[in-house]
């Protein structure tokens, strides 16, 4: 595509980057969630595919990873329609966890009314780089907590899930327990702080029951 010149703005930059990806996916960019259906590229007669970026966590505003991985996604899921395939592309942020709720204490808001601006943030993001996601899915939503709730009741009525708890040294940052051996000066080894948490309850998933056949399914 020739010389690329560093670009001295961010409009520059992102004027340079839809011409680039223009050139790579051809004119068929959509704005976010648009009405027109993207499945009409797929002939319906290939195999579903699906693909997901990260869930994005709403602490803080998006940066270039955010769109790295977002477009990433968008790159794959365009060529497997165009390969035929039944394709449904999802995206969205998770919503939950003490960072957020410490970065809405932070901004002296609300955590609901904090999450609902920075996953705006990330909506933009996505039509600002002009991807072609299906769904974007935010874990506040009713149609997210019906999902979750149906899938737990259906692991808890399978005995999948038991009542546990987590001891150690715990990084809200992080949102990881690290064991004394792995501290730095008192720190975890990413340089976050870390507190002590005594027997904290926590449910968790059997996954020591699905090893072989997850190895033999794989």
């Amino acid at each position: 595509f020739g010389k690329v010149q560093r670009p001295r703005s961010p409009s520059t930059f992102l004027r340079q980057f839809h011409q680039i990806k223009g050139n790579i996916l051809g004119s068929n960019g959509y704005p976010l969630e648009s009405k027109r259906n993207l499945r009409a590229f797929s002939t319906q007669n290939g195999d579903p595919f699906y693909i997901t970026t990260p869930i994005y966590y709403v602490n803080d505003k998006p940066h270039i990873g955010h769109a790295y991985t977002t477009v990433a996604c968008d790159i794959l899921a365009r060529y497997r329609r165009l390969k035929g395939d039944d394709v449904l592309f999802v995206t969205g942020t998770d919503e939950h966890g003490q960072k957020v709720q410490q970065s809405a204490e932070k901004a002296s808001k609300s955590p609901q009314e904090f999450v609902d601006e920075v996953s705006q943030d990330f909506r933009d993001l996505a039509t600002e780089l002009l991807c072609s996601q299906d769904i974007f899915i935010r874990t506040t939503e009713e149609r997210h907590k019906a999902a979750a709730t149906a899938l737990w009741k259906m692991l808890e009525d399978n005995g999948q899930i038991y009542l546990g708890h987590y001891q150690g040294w715990y990084s809200v940052r992080d949102e990881t327990y690290y064991k004394e051996s792995e501290l730095i000066d008192g720190k975890a080894p990413t340089g976050a702080e870390v507190e002590w948490v005594v027997k904290e309850p926590s449910y968790f998933f059997k996954l020591s029951e699905w090893t072989q056949p997850l190895l033999e399914f794989y």
